[in-house]
């Protein structure tokens, strides 16, 4: 314990003195970086640039205009307008087809360094009052939405689970929640609690997945529920975990072929499916019986049906996962989803979720935003001006606007800044160095 107390007050000193050099320097030049993509060239620009990035999401190819926010060992963060509004799209590397900077006239029209905080509605779901469903209406069963999209970890929390759970129990037991799940993927620890939650709420509830994307920790959160449901484009699997670029290997690799074959048993379906998801040199191939429908598993390619072979990480197909018996059916609307769900219509008992859903995910669109900024702030408020005081002044009011991210949105916050114990010992190191120098 003292060890790890005094290793972390060594790298908030180093921290603290970085930034000091920092603010007090002027800045000379924009962020350079690099990104390989999968033809084997490589793009080289700067954080800020205006680009134009292709790439594969539920198996279309799909284009992005804007402006390069971040980049990351395994996603970059591009800050445009996408699916009819302004945001910040997290586009993993592995997705990128190819990527051009934009020339000046070129440029998409609108300011990026501006917050879009007044983004338009998703126009495919239109609203509903949140109430209670009259006799007069429509008095048959129907369901609660809970859309889960962009990065698990950051955009999808166990909490908004746990809400939707709370709700549905307004309505009795039994209820119908639909988690509607759009993600490349995220981070393990968050996939834990998401589990936990999943678990706890289909005592009371059933729960269904309803598959656009579900790949890596959005997988894991699919094969949760005992129903899975795809659209015609819906794919789920390649479950591999990383730290960093490097897979997991040995003992972290062991404990999670076990863990997610534990959780895919529990939804009904066979562990061998996720064990061909996790690692790449294993195969996976099926029978299926043409009377019983009865499905064979095998942990090699003797069966008729190959899934994986080796090298892949196998990814489902709709088709693929019905067949297979891991997906219970293929739903492109609503309509078509209600009757899969045995029910009279589609109807859904309040719009909360979707509420929810929607607040939440402009709160992370203002905090990845403000985050950005302070961030980028900190490394250049010493250019044009020479007075030191009001450089760390300026300085240490956006720390503090970044540790309180930490309070209202701890998921955004972890992923883009520094911990919260390392701003508090930065504020208080630079509050120290403002009096010091008043003095």
């Amino acid at each position: 314990m003292f060890r790890n107390e005094t290793m972390n007050q060594c790298t908030t000193r180093i921290l603290l003195s970085l930034l000091l050099i920092a603010i007090l320097t002027p800045m000379v030049s924009a962020q350079s970086v690099q990104i390989r993509l999968s033809d084997g060239s490589t793009w080289r620009g700067e954080i800020e640039d205006k680009v134009e990035v292709k790439f594969i999401e539920s198996g279309v190819e799909q284009t992005m205009r804007g402006e390069l926010r971040r980049v990351e060992n395994r996603y970059i963060v591009v800050y445009g307008e996408f699916s009819l509004r302004t945001q910040e799209k997290v586009i993993f590397r592995g997705d990128v087809r190819s990527i051009r900077t934009l020339e000046a006239d070129e440029a998409p029209g609108r300011d990026a360094d501006a917050p879009q905080r007044d983004r338009p509605r998703d126009s495919s779901r239109p609203r509903q009052r949140d109430r209670e469903t009259t006799s007069e209406e429509f008095d048959g069963p129907g369901v609660i939405v809970l859309p889960l999209k962009g990065m698990v970890g950051v955009h999808i929390r166990h909490q908004e689970i746990e809400k939707i759970g709370r709700k549905a129990d307004e309505f009795g037991p039994g209820q119908t929640i639909i988690l509607e799940i759009d993600t490349g993927g995220g981070m393990v620890i968050e996939m834990e609690q998401i589990a936990r939650v999943i678990q706890d709420v289909k005592r009371r509830h059933r729960v269904i997945a309803w598959v656009h994307e579900a790949i890596s920790a959005g997988c894991a959160t699919a094969i949760q529920c005992e129903e899975i449901y795809f659209t015609t484009m819906g794919t789920a699997g390649a479950m591999t975990a990383f730290a960093g670029d490097t897979s997991w290997s040995g003992n972290e690799l062991q404990a999670w072929l076990s863990r997610a074959g534990e959780w895919m048993q529990e939804g009904g379906r066979d562990p061998r499916i996720a064990h061909a998801m996790i690692h790449a040199p294993i195969e996976l191939s099926y029978d299926k019986d043409s009377e019983t429908g009865e499905v064979t598993f095998y942990s090699d390619l003797r069966g008729r049906h190959i899934l994986s072979r080796k090298g892949d990480n196998l990814t489902l197909t709709s088709d693929q996962a019905v067949h297979s018996g891991f997906a219970n059916g293929i739903a492109d609307t609503t309509d078509e989803l209600a009757k899969h769900l045995d029910l009279p219509r589609w109807h859904e008992l309040t719009d909360y979720g979707r509420r929810m859903h929607e607040d939440y995910m402009q709160l992370v669109e203002r905090a990845e935003y403000d985050i950005t900024m302070r961030m980028s702030r900190l490394g250049s408020e010493g250019r044009g001006t020479g007075d030191g005081l009001v450089v760390m002044q300026r300085a240490l009011q956006n720390l503090r606007a970044l540790r309180r991210w930490h309070d209202r949105a701890p998921n955004v916050a972890r992923v883009n800044t520094w911990p919260p114990e390392v701003l508090d010992e930065l504020i208080r190191e630079l509050e120290r160095e403002i009096r010091r120098m008043r003095q």
